[in-house]
């Protein structure tokens, strides 16, 4: 008799889930029509429409590969049309820190996103501050490569390399209502809240 108790962990296995499919975990949720996971390479693939949050921030794009490292989330990559955003003070304010670009890589450290890397193309709408986090202007910029740092869950810091030109503009002179890059949209009515909306 051959012992069936425990499963053979080297199977290949594929996993496959459509339509609507929404994740969610403490530190990041998505949602998109359709997704794919295999272990051989543990890379979740979220196609049609897809949407990731983590933490303060949304990512949008064409295509979304999740690279997981046990349970967590190792890194995130973005193949085209990729769009990150987050809120920039309170709700009221309406403004939104904002990065796109052709592609977008972002590491993890204990599923949070520490660093991001947005190429070629990168264009960024930041909402710059002074050491008592009064705002102090609107940063729009357009570079080869933006290198995105985090910090307290949202954007703190933008570095742009190669090909830079940037213009600030004092907050009381920004048009604020169209300070948006041209695939913005803020989706968090969209975003799963508890466990319990992936079962209803």
């Amino acid at each position: 008799a051959v012992d069936t108790t425990d499963g053979d962990t080297t199977a290949p296995v594929f996993f496959t889930g459509y339509h609507h499919v929404l994740i969610f975990s403490d530190s990041l949720q998505a949602r998109c029509d359709s997704v794919t996971f295999t272990r051989c390479d543990s890379v979740v693939r979220m196609i049609n429409e897809p949407v990731a949050w983590s933490r303060g921030s949304q990512i949008t794009g064409d295509t979304i590969y999740m690279q997981l490292d046990s349970s967590s989330v190792r890194s995130m990559y973005v193949p085209d049309n990729s769009f990150i955003v987050s809120r920039s003070g309170p709700e009221q304010a309406d403004l939104f820190d904002q990065v796109q670009g052709k592609t977008l890589t972002a590491f993890f450290k204990d599923n949070n996103i520490r660093k991001m890397i947005v190429q070629p193309d990168a264009q960024s709408i930041y909402f710059t501050k002074d050491d008592n986090g009064a705002y102090m202007g609107l940063s729009q910029a357009n570079a080869d490569v933006m290198r995105i740092y985090f910090g307290e869950e949202k954007i703190s810091k933008i570095k742009y390399i190669k090909n830079v030109q940037n213009v600030m503009t004092p907050m009381e002179q920004a048009d604020l209502p169209n300070a948006r890059l041209s695939r913005f949209k803020w989706l968090y009515n969209e975003r799963p809240q508890s466990k319990e909306e992936l079962f209803r």
